[in-house]
């Protein structure tokens, strides 16, 4: 492997972690886990037949499946670590399983 690709691959692993930091970081201030309310909105409720609690880290999971599936030449970028980082941050909530309002 020569020197420029291994350039481009330390390049977008440092992206990757970049982003990974800057949404976990983030996604701690706007919405911290225990006992405080988020500064912002964390989940979008859905009224169906009842009301469904629609988490954020569902909704950067499904955006993060459709960015693999519809742009399969998509690169290891900040994006890709942003997005992990706000699914990391949902998945440390007590009730991040629960689906109902």
């Amino acid at each position: 492997m020569n020197n420029k690709k291994k350039l481009q691959i330390n390049e977008q692993y440092y992206n990757l972690f970049c982003g990974l930091i800057i949404g976990l970081l983030l996604f701690n201030v706007l919405n911290p886990v225990e006992g405080n309310k988020p500064l912002i909105g964390s989940s979008i409720k859905v009224y169906l037949d009842k009301c469904y609690h629609i988490h954020h880290w569902i909704i950067f999971l499904f955006l993060h499946v459709f960015i693999i599936i519809f742009y399969p030449n998509y690169k290891i970028s900040f994006i890709t670590g942003f997005l992990i980082g706000g699914i990391f941050n949902g998945l440390t909530f007590y009730d991040f399983l629960s689906l109902k309002c």
